[in-house]
């Protein structure tokens, strides 16, 4: 099981870009619920869905979480 916190790492991406992370969400099967409680837990199917998602759509490998893609 993957901690909510990584997923909230990867909406930052998506803030960072000024994208709408929904639909990766709503993909990958995390739920407002999921985002709201900081003790949830993902599958790691979730995770890799959100995760290769992600990346398509932001056309950057490491999400956002450097100065360049």
């Amino acid at each position: 099981m993957t901690p909510i916190a990584f997923v909230h790492a990867i909406i930052l991406g998506y803030n960072k870009y000024g994208m709408d992370p929904s639909p990766a969400l709503q993909a990958s099967h995390i739920t407002p619920a999921h985002l709201n409680n900081p003790q949830a837990r993902i599958t790691a199917g979730q995770m890799e869905l959100l995760s290769a998602y992600a990346m398509q759509e932001l056309d950057d490998e490491a999400l956002g979480w450097f100065s360049r893609k």
